[in-house]
């Protein structure tokens, strides 16, 4: 009885831990003002696709206008999302101008390539401050290395 206790409750932390980082990709790729300079990379392409499918997961309206929260569709969605299954969704701007009819596996490739592209955005940047660092640092250690022998000659010389 016990093991199975442990069992459930390890299913639950999985469960969390996975729809988390599935959000938290999400977000990353939806909510980012700029990649790289580029102020419009959120607005097109994969992730203008990843912006309807957040809208129409967390953002959807009753016919007073009132928000729609329902926690079964919000799960149900990140699942189908995380596993990339066929099943189509239809997502809509808000202004309804713009309909696409995608499945959850395009979407997940979506998510994925852009990710994968903060990703490559960030190591990118990462080793560019390291070159700079480490460029800083020689220069440094040589300015360093010439004042030392400049004031050894100036000791030796005095001497």
């Amino acid at each position: 009885m016990r093991n199975d206790m442990v069992e459930c409750e390890l299913a639950k932390e999985v469960e969390s831990t996975r729809l988390f980082r599935l959000l938290t990709k999400l977000c990353t790729v939806v909510d980012r003002a700029e990649l790289n300079g580029d102020f419009g990379w959120a607005e097109y392409g994969d992730r203008y696709m990843l912006k309807l499918f957040r809208d129409y997961v967390f953002h959807q309206v009753m016919e007073d206008g009132r928000p729609w929260l329902d926690m079964a569709h919000v799960l149900a969605c990140l699942n189908r999302l995380d596993a990339g299954v066929p099943d189509r969704v239809c997502l809509m701007s808000r202004d309804e101008q713009n309909v696409l009819v995608v499945s959850y596996a395009e979407l997940k490739h979506c998510l994925e390539q852009s990710f994968g592209e903060c990703v490559h955005a960030n190591r990118t940047a990462a080793s560019a401050m390291s070159a700079a660092a480490a460029a800083a640092a020689v220069a440094a250690n040589s300015s360093t290395v010439a004042n030392a022998g400049a004031q050894m000659m100036h000791y030796q010389h005095n001497y």
